[in-house]
């Protein structure tokens, strides 16, 4: 019998002679692009080959040591399972432990294989994570056609979102803490549109490069609830991070009633409105007159809404549509309502808008797609987790044991203490467990029979 070492140098060898093969060509024949080509093939494919071998002489190994009284062999199952170097068909025995009435794979026990899993943990992990920055689809090519689109979409669908929380850190002092806000509007799949919302806590901005500022210890949160929840979890992250007895805390936003609700919970805050929604209401309301833009931003600067009102009152005059009066009047309005909270100082900025389109739009409205309220609210959590800098590879590791898994495992013994499942039961003929009258058939009966 050959030994591991034997058996993997095997392997190897026969990689090398490919790529010795591919070089031994004629030069005029050689090509780049073939060469890239064959060697990944070459490399995935010898991949393959040692994990499966690895698997078979793990699982030799363990059949070697077992104890032959209490650990039973039964048979021996394959388990196919996709990889990113390609499909893995993976031998492994089934074994009966008769101490605790235990199925198992012992394989699947020692590495820690997630249980009835197709896809290997780290493919799932590149899947989602492609997933979060591109398509379903465009996700799926990355994987060399490994799985299909709805199978990435699934595995999307099937994260847990208290996987996706990123936790604070501790108590950190600050003087200054910045929260902004802002939404983004998506297409349903109904045909009905929803906005996502998005709540970004920072310490300021820092210069980074050529004039390019970023912000210091930014953490995101979404929602695409219509309640206030995501007040919720801005809460208990902020006093969670941050020692906030001697902070300043400061929340900014284009106004909308949602995002007022901030300023409820957490009433230190002071509100601004953000200055590129002041400016973007004005230029719509003076419609390319610059000279009466420009006054009315002086006036708003220097604190006159008498003199901002007056203003628009000269405009009104000029405007001979209906249509023009009403984003004028509408503009006013606005202003007026938010006139306290709007600093158009340069030390008062709120990059909301740009996050927006940065964190949310780049995946959810950008291109023509349209969403259900689940799904898009777990991309939304994914891109959050993302920026928040989480790590994908924390998802999936491995198998996780549930509450079921004894009775997946048919662990005889945890059937009858939860169950007091009585022998005396009598053994009826139910479909589906006509050769079954073990005690997990006997279980299934008085299941049945309840």
């Amino acid at each position: 019998m050959e030994s591991t070492k034997e058996i993997i140098q095997s392997l190897i060898d026969c990689a090398v002679n490919d790529i010795i093969s591919l070089i031994a060509k004629d030069l005029k024949e050689l090509n780049f692009s073939d060469i890239v080509r064959t060697t990944q093939k070459t490399v995935n494919n010898l991949g393959v080959s040692l994990i499966e071998q690895i698997v078979k002489i793990i699982d030799q190994n363990y059949n070697n040591q077992r104890d032959k009284h209490s650990i039973i062999l039964r048979h021996t199952k394959t388990r196919k399972m996709v990889s990113g170097m390609g499909e893995l068909n993976l031998t492994r025995r089934l074994y009966f432990n008769k101490v605790s009435g235990k199925y198992f794979f012992a394989v699947d026990e020692l590495l820690n294989m997630e249980k009835y899993s197709r896809i290997e943990s780290e493919l799932k992990t590149k899947l989602i994570n492609d997933a979060t920055l591109t398509s379903y689809g465009k996700a799926s090519k990355l994987s060399n056609g490994c799985v299909s689109r709805q199978t990435v979409h699934n595995l999307v669908k099937g994260v847990e979102p208290k996987k996706l929380e990123v936790q604070a850190k501790g108590l950190k002092a600050v003087e200054q803490i910045y929260i902004e806000a802002d939404e983004d509007h998506i297409h349903l799949n109904n045909g009905k549109s929803a906005e996502v919302k998005l709540v970004y806590v920072h310490e300021g901005r820092q210069r980074v490069h050529r004039g390019r500022t970023a912000l210091m210890g930014v953490h995101y949160f979404v929602s695409v609830s219509n309640g206030n929840e995501i007040w919720d979890c801005v809460t208990d992250y902020l006093y969670a991070q941050y020692d906030t007895r001697n902070a300043e805390i400061h929340l900014s936003g284009d106004g909308a009633n949602w995002i007022k609700q901030g300023l409820i919970a957490i009433p230190k805050a002071q509100y601004h409105l953000d200055k590129f929604h002041v400016y973007k209401s004005v230029t719509d309301a003076t419609a390319g007159d610059r000279r009466l833009r420009n006054q009315i931003i002086n006036s708003i600067k220097l604190g006159d809404s008498k003199s901002v009102q007056s203003l628009y009152m000269q405009r009104w005059g000029g405007i001979g549509t209906a249509r023009a009066r009403n984003r004028l009047y509408d503009s006013l309005q606005y202003i007026e309502n938010n006139f306290d909270s709007i600093d158009l100082t340069a030390e008062s900025n709120c990059s909301a808008e740009g996050h927006v389109s940065h964190v949310l739009s780049a995946r959810l409205s950008s291109r023509p797609m349209a969403w259900s309220l689940a799904g898009a609210e777990k991309m939304a959590q994914l891109r959050a987790f993302y920026f928040n800098g989480g790590e994908f590879s924390e998802l999936y590791q491995g198998r996780v044991k549930s509450e079921q898994e004894v009775l997946n495992a048919y662990n005889v013994h945890a059937i009858r203490a939860d169950y007091n499942v009585d022998h005396s039961i009598p053994s009826g003929r139910i479909v589906g467990l006509n050769a079954v009258y073990d005690d997990v058939g006997r279980f299934l009966r008085y299941i049945v029979k309840k």
